[in-house]
């Protein structure tokens, strides 16, 4: 398992993230996002960990299915999702 985690670890771009970035830990007040909880996994990494989070807890919550979410991620984030590194940071949270 520890060669499949360093043969496909993707090339990462670091600034700070939440660690934990699931629809349970964003506080929302009258429809708009009001605060995070939950930031004991905070610090520097990949934003696709969160963003790989993000969409797991979606697709677990929600009704929306994988393709809807993707757009919409694609969407509000401005950029194309690599779905390889999606992949790769939810199996990596497993581990967790």
């Amino acid at each position: 398992m520890s060669d499949f985690f360093k043969d496909n670890q993707p090339e990462e771009e670091i600034s700070y993230t939440h660690g934990d970035f699931c629809t349970p830990n964003i506080l929302i007040k009258d429809g708009n996002i009001s605060g995070y909880i939950d930031l004991g996994r905070g610090g520097l990494g990949d934003p696709y960990r969160d963003i790989a989070l993000c969409y797991r807890s979606y697709l677990y919550n929600t009704e929306i299915n994988e393709e809807e979410l993707k757009n919409e991620l694609e969407h509000l984030l401005g950029f194309k999702l690599d779905m390889q590194k999606v992949k790769y940071y939810i199996l990596v949270d497993e581990l967790f």
